[in-house]
């Protein structure tokens, strides 16, 4: 029982998106390089860590169902949140070694 979360809650469009006339509705894909590094950071990541970084940011859901669905308890989730987020950060200061 419980309120059942659909999405996150951000809009479909970016609001400046939204501002630009389109003909055909589709617009090219802006590059961002710091999100194309930080994926090639999670892509680094040992298997539990990355499936924990999908799953908390992928996924909507409290961090309870996060820590069910990956079978783990919620200080678990959050322990290995944490060092993903180092492992990341040290990845992004040091780069490929």
């Amino acid at each position: 029982s419980g309120r059942r979360v659909h999405g996150l809650g951000y809009p479909s469009q970016c609001a400046f998106s939204r501002l630009t006339p389109s003909a055909s509705g589709w617009h090219s894909p802006i590059i961002n390089t710091e999100a194309c590094e930080i994926d090639r950071g999670v892509c680094r990541l040992d298997r539990p860590l990355r499936d924990v970084v999908e799953q908390f940011y992928l996924r909507a859901g409290t961090a309870e169902s996060h820590a069910k669905d990956l079978r783990i308890c919620r200080d678990t989730l959050y322990a290995r949140l944490h060092m993903a987020h180092v492992r990341i950060m040290d990845y992004l200061q040091v780069g490929d070694e």
